[in-house]
């Protein structure tokens, strides 16, 4: 199991974004988590990786690279829900 856990870890280290390179951009991003909720602890997406891991069994790199995918899109679409309910609250 740990060499899955590798591979998942490298390939989230590899999709990493480079940042905003000019001054404007960094100092625009640096406010996206607190302008709209947008944190989520990495647990979460941990544990429904873990159990789409768990429910459908990949058998082989392919088939885990499908499920980290399925993962992914699951956790962020709960985060622009999350968001969206946040942006739609009134002050």
């Amino acid at each position: 199991m740990s060499s899955i856990r590798r591979q998942i870890s490298s390939r989230q280290n590899g999709a990493l974004s480079r940042g905003p390179a000019t001054e404007e951009g960094k100092r625009r991003s640096s406010l996206n988590a607190h302008t709209v909720n947008a944190l989520e602890p990495q647990e979460n997406f941990d544990v429904i990786l873990e159990d789409h891991i768990q429910g459908l069994g990949p058998q082989d790199g392919v088939h885990l690279g499908l499920i980290e995918d399925m993962a992914n899109s699951q956790w962020r679409m709960r985060r622009l829900r999350e968001n969206k309910k946040e942006t739609n609250k009134p002050n």
